[in-house]
């Protein structure tokens, strides 16, 4: 961003959908950010974060620390149990389950928010 300029064009490449990570939107294209550090995160994609934490953008499959970690449109398996904190995953719905119990999230955006602090092996949504 130049002096006295306070938003930049960002080209994100390919007919793909982006997930910009400050607003939980999907975005594609050229798009005006007002952000200081834009950061988008590309679909298809895992993005394993501190703490436990992940991001998910549609379907993928990641090897993170000995663990197999797979998503698709409808959640997330891991390959044997792991330490969760909270999942980002784009897109909607109406339920969640982990390790086949229901529990809450909240939506932001475009996605939904889960906050999970703890030991699992599957979380799914409907």
């Amino acid at each position: 961003v130049y002096p006295q300029e306070n938003r930049r064009l960002v080209f994100l490449p390919g007919n793909e959908k982006w997930m910009d990570y400050w607003a939980n939107k999907v975005v594609s294209g050229t798009v005006e950010s007002s952000n200081d550090l834009p950061i988008y995160i590309r679909a298809n994609s895992i993005v394993p974060l501190s703490g436990g934490d992940f991001i998910i953008n549609g379907s993928g499959e990641i090897k993170h620390k000995d663990v197999i970690i797979k998503s698709d449109s409808n959640g997330l398996i891991f390959s044997k149990p792991y330490q969760v904190g909270r999942i980002t995953f784009i897109g909607s719905a109406e339920r969640v389950y982990i390790d086949g119990r229901k529990t809450g999230f909240i939506r932001s955006g475009d996605a939904i928010i889960i906050d999970v602090n703890g030991v699992v092996n599957e979380v799914r949504m409907e």
